[in-house]
């Protein structure tokens, strides 16, 4: 009887470790994601900032 109970609880845990660790796997993927989306939006604001000043002293006609 004792063994069935330890048993039970050893698949019970490694069932809660598996589910923590595919868990905290999803957050670390979702924290990625956003931390590259960042990135981009910081990348492009830095092209457009650049593109408008380069745009600002180009020669004016008229």
């Amino acid at each position: 009887m004792q063994q069935r109970a330890t048993a039970a609880y050893a698949a019970f845990f490694l069932v809660l470790t598996i589910g923590a660790y595919l868990a905290a796997g999803t957050q670390y993927a979702a924290a990625n994601s956003a931390r590259a989306s960042l990135w981009g939006i910081v990348i492009l604001a830095g092209l457009s900032a650049t593109f408008l000043t380069g745009m600002a002293y180009l020669p004016v006609r008229g």
